[in-house]
């Protein structure tokens, strides 16, 4: 077990060549955290007055730093001398909004208007402290258990880290920050710009809330879509979406197209202030409550991934599985197998509390779940990575029928629950965010009547 200062480090989540993010739990008092290690000499001396201004925060829209220090790690009993930067925050589920998007489908106006609104009091609360750290992108908007949204890592912007992950490159970042346009660095240009950015990127999410779409690759002139917004011509800008997109765009409201063009525009200065926004007329229509949120995303949720309903279906032919791995490495990745032959997998644990929209569960052994998802990449996979220390890997599935030409990287891991209990769990860790649902659903009714546990209460 690695433990930094009071915290061990019971799951490595993510790395980027910047950090380390664990989930976490304090030794005396057994309180979970999100904890970030960030090489200090190198990166978190220049950035320890960013992160004094982020701990100041407390909304109940954002992931809040609990503590933060400089640490030492120790593993195995062993001190290292290098000294750390310790970041530890809240810790927020896995479930996100874009998988339930994806896998659910696009949200009616006024739902999407419940969670405007819950990212607008975020915007807000960012916005009376002056800080543009939060990072409002796909990939770090979240549900709680009683699915009202939180913005996930508060650090995420402070490390640069959206520039390692490809996702986060382009789509939900103004112009003025994706780098197609310039401002002069005024002090009113700079209060407009922390404001208009957030709301920029609400308007990206806004969009695919009611679309289930993205509604450009990036915000320059060469997009495809985006161009026409530049242009100061909307309607071709929807125009084209309703060519390659009909499905769901005919029912929407001239209003809320007319509030995503501004929110949108190329300019900054054209786009409202907050205040301003909380005046237009989509944005005064009806709100669900919380209790029809939850009745509407629970009657989602059990369509598309029903308890148990695969019981008794047949089960997919493992026998011979021995070459699979072989047939997708390279001559270098083969080499790095033969060196692996006799490591002995283990499975990583389960943490309910980063329980995700796209998992199920087996009382199968774990060895039938692995080859069972061994035959799958086999039949569905363009290329694959493997890990020899668990049980889990990273696969690419073909392209066909996809608008977006980006590869898409799904890592699949099987997770021990308890005794005789496994979760197979499905993230997508690369290319176009809105896929999940066609690949878990493949995954799931490929695994059949291994599919024959509930989540553990």
């Amino acid at each position: 077990m690695i433990s930094c200062g009071k915290w061990r480090l019971i799951k490595e989540l993510s790395c980027t060549p910047t950090s380390k993010l664990y989930f976490a739990e304090k030794e005396n008092t057994l309180e979970k955290a999100m904890v970030k290690i960030i090489d200090y000499q190198d990166i978190g001396q220049s950035k320890e007055e960013e992160i004094k201004e982020i701990a100041n925060l407390s909304h109940p829209r954002l992931s809040s730093i609990i503590e933060y220090g400089l640490d030492t790690l120790i593993t195995n009993e062993c001190e290292s001398t290098e000294v750390y930067l310790s970041i530890a925050s809240d810790v927020v589920s896995g479930k996100k909004l874009i998988d339930l998007i994806s896998l659910t489908g696009p949200f009616s106006e006024e739902m999407a208007r419940y969670y405007f609104y819950q990212l607008c009091d975020a915007i807000g609360h960012l916005s009376q402290n002056g800080t543009k750290q939060y990072d409002l992108s796909y990939n770090n908007l979240f549900l709680d258990e009683e699915y009202n949204l939180i913005v996930g890592d508060p650090t995420g912007k402070v490390f640069e880290e959206y520039l390692w992950d490809i996702r986060h490159i382009g789509v939900t970042q103004a112009p003025e920050v994706y780098g197609s346009m310039s401002y002069s660095e005024t002090s009113d240009n700079k209060k407009i710009s922390l404001d208009s950015c957030h709301l920029f990127s609400a308007g990206v999410l806004l969009f695919t809330m009611v679309t289930g779409k993205y509604p450009f690759k990036n915000p320059d002139k060469n997009d495809s879509y985006y161009k026409y917004l530049i242009l100061l011509k909307p309607e071709l800008f929807w125009r084209k979406h309703l060519k390659e997109h009909s499905q769901g765009l005919q029912a929407l409201s001239l209003e809320i197209k007319e509030f995503i063009n501004l929110l949108l525009s190329f300019n900054p200065l054209e786009r409202p202030s907050l205040d301003e926004l909380k005046e237009l007329e989509w944005y005064t229509g009806q709100v669900p409550t919380h209790d029809e949120i939850i009745q509407e995303i629970d009657k989602r949720i059990s369509i598309v991934n029903p308890v148990i309903d695969q019981i008794g279906k047949d089960t997919p032919d493992i026998e011979d599985v021995s070459d699979i791995i072989l047939s997708f490495l390279s001559r270098i990745e083969l080499y790095e197998y033969e060196e692996n032959l006799d490591k002995v997998r283990t499975c990583e644990c389960y943490i309910p509390e980063l329980k995700k929209f796209t998992q199920f569960f087996s009382t199968s052994d774990v060895e039938t779940l692995y080859k069972t998802l061994l035959v799958f990449i086999q039949h569905f996979a363009i290329q694959a990575s493997f890990s020899y220390e668990h049980y889990s890997l990273t696969f690419t599935p073909p392209r066909e029928n996809r608008e977006d030409e980006r590869p898409a990287f799904h890592t699949v891991r099987i997770l021990e629950v308890k005794d005789g209990l496994y979760c197979v769990e499905v993230i997508n860790t690369g290319g176009p965010e809105l896929i999940p649902r066609e690949v878990y659903q493949i995954l799931k009714e490929f695994f059949g009547g291994y599919v024959n546990a509930t989540e553990p209460t």
